[in-house]
């Protein structure tokens, strides 16, 4: 893979001390560093004390969206019993004690805490609840005659090798490797047309009969899928074929696609109720000094209320964190997050995480080509602590504007 890169020269100062040499660079540019090479030295002298310039030139990978991996394990949520949620549940309560207890400090740094937050979630889950993995090579026929027609495949494989991999019939071993291919093969075929398609088509017969939903659903399971992996950007013609590379002509496309122009024009009627609710809802939040915003202080009822309203099994934003973390956290997940969105609010400050989103490409369809951006329609998953964030200041919003509506 060859990443696209661009050459810098800077400045930089090179102290020697005990016959080691420093540089000084930002870290920034130590994270993408390539290579360097040290274009111009400066004379350097035992009775010279001061830093001497040099000149470098360094190579940067640029590339600043990365490929997240699609087959990476998460917690197999809908595996778990009674047992497996009391364990997380109490496992959770020692760490979460210590974050609660570092909150009441006044100098708490929100991303140091939320870092600190995610890792536990994440890392309790992992310990407590099974993992499940995405597999793109399921085999639904595979049964005991196909596992053991494949093992004996492979055993007469290992043979075959260790006999220095000789060709042609006269030699056993590799005899021996052919038919067990073959019987292996033939097995195989035979599991995947006779007994699981049959139990397929017995299934869609059934459902036609009793289930006209089912049978559709099963109906369409049998159409052949594609793949839904780009294979191919073409952006200001320049073709992208790599998959970290295809990364960058999606994000500048939509990043200018949705950069607002200056000549953009809103609809004054929609902009006057839009300010008009919003005034509504600073004279509520300037009413009473002690209120961070409307409807008080976030309670620990507050949070564990809009936490048993989330939907299982959706997509996790940046942080990987689920809405199953949350649910099946307990009351101290609940208290935990009561706390910390308080001090998001009374520090008016978000951590950069929830900045950060996962943005996913989804082709409009139709008789749009394939290899254009245009084609595309993007969807951002945002982190799922911050989609509670928002659930739960919307509720005491969204009832001032519903009553300034109302009134008007």
């Amino acid at each position: 893979m060859q990443n696209t890169t661009k050459r810098s020269r800077v400045h930089i100062y090179i102290k020697k001390h005990n016959v080691r040499l420093y540089i000084l660079i930002d870290e920034t540019l130590v994270r993408q560093l390539r290579r360097y090479e040290i274009l111009e030295e400066g004379i350097f002298s035992s009775h010279i004390r001061s830093p001497t310039s040099y000149s470098l030139c360094m190579e940067l990978n640029e590339n600043p969206h990365d490929d997240l991996n699609n087959f990476s394990k998460l917690p197999a949520w809908h595996k778990i019993n009674e047992h497996s949620i009391k364990e997380y549940q109490d496992k959770l309560c020692a760490p979460l004690d210590i974050l609660i207890q570092e909150a009441q400090t006044n100098d708490i740094d929100i991303n140091l805490f939320y870092h600190n937050l995610v890792n536990t979630l994440i890392n309790t889950a992992k310990e407590t609840i099974p993992c499940n993995m995405y597999n793109p090579h399921t085999k639904p026929y595979w049964n005991a005659d196909v596992k053991q027609a494949h093992t004996k495949e492979r055993n007469m494989r290992r043979v075959w090798m260790q006999d220095g991999r000789p060709r042609g019939m006269q030699h056993e071993s590799y005899f021996n490797y052919k038919r067990a291919k073959r019987d292996f093969r033939n097995i195989q075929k035979l599991a995947n047309e006779q007994i699981y398609r049959r139990n397929v088509y017995d299934d869609i017969n059934n459902a036609a009969e009793c289930d006209i939903r089912l049978f559709w659903k099963l109906i369409k399971r049998q159409k052949p899928k594609h793949s839904k992996v780009c294979q191919q950007i073409i952006h200001n013609n320049i073709v992208h074929e790599i998959t970290e590379s295809i990364c960058n002509p999606f994000a500048n496309y939509f990043e200018d696609l949705y950069t607002p122009a200056d000549t953009s024009t809103f609809d004054d009627p929609t902009l006057n109720e839009m300010n008009k609710a919003y005034r509504e809802i600073q004279r509520v939040c300037k009413a009473d000094e002690d209120l961070y915003l409307p409807g008080g202080i976030i309670t620990c009822d507050d949070v564990s209320s809009v936490i048993k309203q989330l939907k299982r099994r959706k997509a996790c934003g940046n942080d990987m964190i689920q809405n199953e973390h949350l649910i099946y956290g307990g009351p101290k997940v609940s208290e935990c997050l009561s706390i910390f969105l308080n001090i998001v609010v009374e520090k008016q400050q978000v951590p950069s995480d929830w900045q950060k989103g996962l943005v996913v490409p989804l082709f409009k369809g139709g008789d749009k080509s394939k290899l254009s951006p245009d084609s595309y329609r993007p969807v951002c998953l945002l982190s799922s602590v911050l989609k509670l964030f928002e659930k739960i200041v919307l509720i005491p919003s969204t009832n001032i504007c519903r009553i300034t509506r109302d009134v008007s």
